[in-house]
């Protein structure tokens, strides 16, 4: 992991071609993420599916042939 600032994250995605207001909604979630504000857990998963939800890792397992080609 290599810790940069917003700016050094945006420009660094400005760089790879993407539109200004992708760098700004990449840079804005990439803050939000840090602070927590996106740590939030609701049972919405199950009541719109009517399945429990299931971590990555039980995921990838499952799927661990169609993941490896």
């Amino acid at each position: 992991m290599v810790q940069v600032t917003d700016d050094e994250l945006g420009q660094g995605i400005a760089a790879a071609g993407l539109p200004d207001f992708i760098v700004k909604m990449l840079v804005s979630a990439d803050a939000n993420i840090r602070a927590g504000n996106f740590d939030v857990v609701t049972s919405d998963f199950e009541t719109l599916t009517g399945q429990k939800p299931q971590t990555l890792g039980d995921f990838f397992e499952a799927h661990k042939a169609a993941l490896a080609g």
